[in-house]
């Protein structure tokens, strides 16, 4: 229960605030997925490779 009434809060704050400030939100939002997204691929990748070898 309180896990998933922390998660629909966390929803709603991030759904919130992406209309409330959409000319921040966006380039400020957009940055930290990508490098996030980019450096956790080649972690896995990496640790795949080293452990299957």
């Amino acid at each position: 229960m309180v896990l998933e009434a922390a998660g629909e809060l966390a929803i709603l704050e991030l759904v919130a605030d992406v209309p409330s400030e959409p000319p921040p939100r966006h380039p400020a939002a957009t940055t930290p997925p990508r490098r996030i997204r980019r450096s956790t691929k080649p972690i896995l990748l990496d640790t795949c490779i080293t452990g299957g070898e």
